[in-house]
């Protein structure tokens, strides 16, 4: 899917941007098969002030398309957390929104200690959720799953086929909603928050370019916080 802008030698830059088609509310695919969501509208509002244009493409996971990313088959990624080993290969933008971490549990469970040696615990493939995480990764590695959609691993929280999910509290509570899922529910702690970038491969924009989209997403920021 392409944005509106018609003719490529209009465009200062065209990019192409992996987009998740299952996350809802960032970022979705409607019954017309067009995309939508937060991350979406978002980057309609800003790289059209640029005069930029894209294409979305979308990969079965997060790892998949850091792969594509670094192949050069993939320009930016949204929604992507700064990591230093990340930073080896890719540019990053500066923030545009917080994400909240928490953690999803059983109505009938009412333990908060996710970190114990016996929890069983799914994760998105390819996400970052915090050094308390990595620890727990590293002493009990056969305790986490992976799986690349939000909806199934609420829905293995709901059939108790395994303990937690740790989940973006936003995306959390809008699938819940979406899909009946009474049997489960967000803790009040965050386990984990970090500032939100786009990253992107390193040649994608020039240093020109680069800077005046850095300046449009601290306006928005700003102009998100007026309202």
């Amino acid at each position: 899917m392409c944005n509106a802008n018609t003719y490529e030698d209009s465009c200062a830059v065209t990019l192409r941007i992996s987009v998740l088609d299952d996350w809802p509310p960032y970022s979705w695919k409607n019954e017309a098969g067009e995309y939508q969501g937060i991350d979406v509208d978002f980057v309609t509002s800003v790289f059209s002030k640029l005069g930029f244009c894209w294409a979305y493409n979308t990969y079965p996971s997060s790892t998949r398309a850091f792969r594509e990313l670094q192949k050069g088959n993939v320009d930016v990624i949204f929604a992507a957390s700064y990591s230093e080993e990340r930073a080896q290969w890719s540019t990053f933008s500066v923030p545009y929104r917080v994400e909240d971490m928490r953690v999803v549990r059983h109505i009938s469970d009412k333990s908060t200690n996710w970190s114990n040696s016996n929890s069983t615990i799914v994760v998105n493939r390819g996400g970052y959720y915090g050094e308390l995480f990595e620890q727990f990764k590293e002493q009990c590695s056969t305790c986490v799953y992976e799986s690349n959609a939000a909806y199934e691993r609420l829905n293995m929280v709901q059939n108790k086929r395994v303990r937690y999910a740790l989940e973006d509290y936003a995306a959390t509570t809008y699938i819940k909603k979406q899909h009946n899922l009474e049997e489960i529910e967000v803790s009040g702690e965050t386990i984990h928050s970090s500032d939100i970038f786009l990253m992107l491969r390193p040649d994608a924009l020039t240093s020109e370019q680069l800077e005046l989209l850095n300046r449009q997403l601290e306006q928005h920021s700003k102009d998100l916080h007026m309202h």
